[in-house]
């Protein structure tokens, strides 16, 4: 799940500089291009980081994850 945003960041950077290869947008406005969709998205994720509540709600405790123990399944 980790990986999907950078497979979608590396999929639409290189949609847009295949366009240079075609011959539709030059090299210097695709990097633009490229440069302001990552900054919409990363935009997007500061946005969104505000509406988390800063604390869980009542009632509610995190799982107890011991130190050193991988969260993620190889």
């Amino acid at each position: 799940m980790f990986t999907l945003g950078t497979a979608f960041g590396a999929g639409i950077g290189g949609g847009i500089i295949a366009l240079v290869d075609a011959g539709m947008v030059g090299f210097v406005p695709a990097l633009g291009i490229v440069n302001a969709v990552m900054l919409a998205i990363a935009g997007f994720g500061v946005v969104v980081a505000f509406r988390v509540p800063q604390r869980a709600a009542s009632g509610v405790t995190p799982p107890a994850v011991a130190p050193g123990v991988a969260l993620e399944r190889p």
